[in-house]
């Protein structure tokens, strides 16, 4: 209930946020393209892991792959809110 509660959230907030940063004209395509990679992984981590582990006998690599990701998220967060606005 709490991950669903969330999700609804997040997706409300993506979408005011977004609106905020872009212009309405090209809001639509922008949105899109930062839909596709979180919708891709969430289809692709559970094979990705199991490949990882796999691979690492473990959940060693899992683990420093995921933060491995963090990480870059984090980067990439501050790159884009350090940015100016577009005219």
């Amino acid at each position: 209930m709490l991950y669903g509660a969330g999700n609804g959230m997040l997706t409300i907030v993506r979408a005011t946020a977004l609106l905020e940063l872009v212009s309405r004209r090209s809001f639509g395509a922008i949105n899109g393209a930062i839909a596709l990679p979180a919708l891709a992984g969430t289809a692709l981590a559970p094979v990705a892991a199991a490949h990882l582990r796999s691979l690492s006998d473990g959940y060693d690599g899992v683990l420093t792959a995921l933060v491995a990701l963090a990480v870059a998220s984090l980067v990439g967060f501050w790159w884009a809110t350090s940015r100016p606005p577009p005219a």
